[in-house]
C-alpha cells in the first residue's frame, strides 16, 4: 500500500464484490500500525466514487467469481513451475487465454520432483467491468484478490484454540458459502457450497447442506492435496445461534468433524456498533493483514502504471530538493542551458526544410516497400521454415515436422531440459507468422542415465 508523505493516517478502502450485495469497509492505520475499521456496510459503487480520501482500494472477488484448481505438477523449479500454469491456465476453462487472468500459489512438495499449486481463474470482463465502472478511483486499486485467501489472516487467531493442527473454514454467506481448507497458515483448498444464509428458512437445508459438505471433503481428500483434519471453524453466523447448534451436531454425527466459533472478534482491529450487520469475515480478515503477498488479478498494465506512480511519491521530495538545486545554480551553467536550448531550435528549423526536401524519397520508398510486400511469400512451407532455422536454438532437436497449408505447422522434437522446451514455445509466440502457440504435450524420459525431454507444439499461422 502507499503511505502518503504528509498525512498521519493511511486510509484503505476494501470492497467485496458479491452475488447479490457487495460490502464496503474503510480501514484507518494510524503511523504507530493501530488498525479501526470505520465502517462495515452493504454497499454499491457509490460507496467507492463518493469517498474521495481513499489513498489505497483493495478488491474481494467472491469464491463465485472465481475457478480454482488443485494442481500437481513434475517439477520443482519456479521458472518451469510459472511456464506450466501459462499454458495450463488456458486449458482449465472455456476461455481463451486472452480472455482471463491467472495466478498461483505453491502449497508444498508431494512425490518427488512433484509440486502441489492452487490456481486460480477469473474472467478479464468481471475484473474490467468493476474497474470501468470505478471512473477515476480505478487509479487507486492495488490489488484484487480472491476471498478465500483473505480468510487466511484469520489463521493466527483461530490456530492457537485448535492447537496449531490443520482446519477447515466454513464462511457462511447470504447466498452461498465458501469450505477452506487452511496449514500452517496457507490455503489449500477451497470450494463453492451452494447453500447461504438465506436457505435456512428452508426445512430440507440440511439435506443439501451435508451433501455439499461431503463431495468438499471427498474432492479434498481423493486427490490428496494436504494434510486431515478433524476441526471446523464456522464464520459469518453470530446471529445464527440455533443454525450453529444445528451444524455443529449435524457435522459431528455426519463426518466425525468439531466445529468452533463463529469467529468475527479480532484483537487489533477496533470495530465500531453495528458493523457486523452483514457477513463481514473476509474484509476484516483482509484488514488484519492488507500487504500481506495474496494472488492478484490486477491487470498488469494497472500494475505497472501503480509501481511508477508509487515511485513518483516516494522520489518527491528529493525532486523538490533536486529543484531547489537547479534554481540556485550558477548564472553560467544557466546561461549554457539557455545557449543549448538556441542551438536545437536552430538545429530543428533546419531539419523542417531537410524533411520538406525528402517528401519525394519518402514517396519512392513506400512504393518499393509495397511491392517488396506484394512480392512476399510469407507464410510459405520455405519460408515457415527458414523462421523457425533462425530462432531454433542448438539444444531443440527437431525430429518430425508436419505443414499444413495455410494452417499450422507442428513440431516434435527432443531437448535435454524440459525450460528449453518453454522457451522455445515462447521464442516461437514471438515470431509475427504465428498466432496462439501451444504445446500438445511435454514429457520427461530417461535414456542411457540422461533425462530427455520429449514434446510436440503447434504453431498456427496467421492468415493474411
Amino acid at each position: 500500500m502507499v503511505k502518503t508523505l504528509f498525512k498521519k493516517k493511511r486510509i484503505t478502502g476494501i470492497f467485496e464484490i458479491g452475488k447479490v450485495h457487495s460490502k464496503f469497509a474503510i480501514l484507518e492505520e494510524d503511523l504507530k500500525g493501530n488498525k479501526t475499521i470505520q465502517s462495515v456496510k452493504e454497499a454499491g459503487l457509490e460507496a467507492l466514487t463518493q469517498d474521495a480520501s481513499l489513498d489505497d482500494l483493495i478488491v474481494i472477488l467472491s469464491r463465485n467469481q472465481v475457478t480454482v484448481r488443485n494442481l500437481e505438477l513434475p517439477t520443482t523449479d519456479p521458472q518451469e513451475i510459472k511456464d506450466i500454469i501459462s499454458i495450463q491456465a488456458g486449458k482449465q476453462t472455456p476461455f481463451s487465454k486472452d480472455e482471463i487472468i491467472a495466478d498461483f500459489k505453491t502449497i508444498g512438495l508431494s512425490r518427488q520432483h512433484y509440486t502441489k499449486v492452487l490456481l486460480a481463474i477469473v474472467q478479464k470482463a468481471i475484473v474490467n467491468n468493476f474497474l470501468n465502472n470505478l471512473a477515476e478511483k480505478k487509479e487507486a486499486v492495488s490489488k484484487i484478490v480472491l476471498g478465500s485467501q483473505a480468510l487466511a489472516n484469520w489463521c493466527p487467531i483461530i490456530a492457537p484454540k485448535i492447537g496449531g493442527e490443520p482446519f477447515a473454514v466454513l464462511d457462511v454467506n447470504d447466498d452461498f458459502s465458501d469450505f477452506c481448507v487452511f496449514s500452517k497458515g496457507r490455503l489449500l483448498f477451497t470450494k463453492l457450497l451452494h447453500f447461504g444464509r438465506r436457505d435456512l428458512s428452508k426445512r430440507t437445508w440440511q439435506k443439501s447442506f451435508l451433501e455439499e459438505i461431503g463431495l468438499s471433503l471427498d474432492a479434498y481428500r481423493k486427490e490428496s492435496i494436504g494434510p486431515a483434519f478433524n476441526k471446523v471453524a464456522i464464520m459469518g453466523m453470530k446471529a445464527e445461534e440455533k443454525f450453529n447448534k444445528d451444524v455443529k451436531n449435524a457435522l459431528a454425527r455426519q463426518f466425525s468433524l468439531e466445529v468452533l466459533g463463529p469467529f468475527e472478534n479480532a484483537e487489533g482491529i477496533s470495530i465500531p456498533n453495528g458493523a457486523r450487520a452483514v457477513s463481514s469475515s473476509k474484509l476484516i480478515g483482509l484488514a488484519l493483514n492488507p500487504d500481506r503477498p495474496l494472488m492478484d488479478f490486477l491487470p498488469q498494465g494497472l500494475k505497472q502504471a501503480r509501481a511508477k506512480r508509487i515511485k513518483r511519491k516516494e522520489l518527491m521530495l528529493t525532486g523538490i530538493l533536486a529543484f531547489l538545486v537547479l534554481i540556485m545554480g550558477s548564472g553560467i551553467f544557466l546561461e549554457k542551458i539557455c545557449t543549448k536550448t538556441l542551438l536545437l531550435r536552430r538545429l530543428d528549423a533546419q531539419f523542417v526544410k531537410l524533411e520538406d526536401g525528402t517528401s519525394e524519397l519518402k514517396k519512392e520508398y513506400l512504393k518499393i516497400n509495397l511491392i517488396k510486400n506484394r512480392m512476399d511469400t510469407k507464410n510459405s512451407a520455405l519460408e515457415v521454415l527458414r523462421e523457425i532455422h533462425k530462432v531454433a536454438p542448438q539444444e531443440i532437436y527437431l525430429t518430425n515436422i508436419s505443414f499444413e497449408e495455410g494452417k499450422l505447422i507442428s513440431l516434435r522434437g527432443t531437448s535435454k531440459a524440459m525450460s528449453e522446451v518453454f522457451e522455445f514455445v515462447k521464442t516461437l509466440e514471438g515470431l509475427p507468422i504465428f498466432k496462439n502457440v501451444k504445446t500438445k504435450y511435454v514429457t520427461k524420459r530417461r535414456l542411457k542415465g540422461k533425462d530427455l525431454t520429449d514434446f510436440e507444439i503447434t504453431c498456427p499461422l496467421i492468415r493474411e
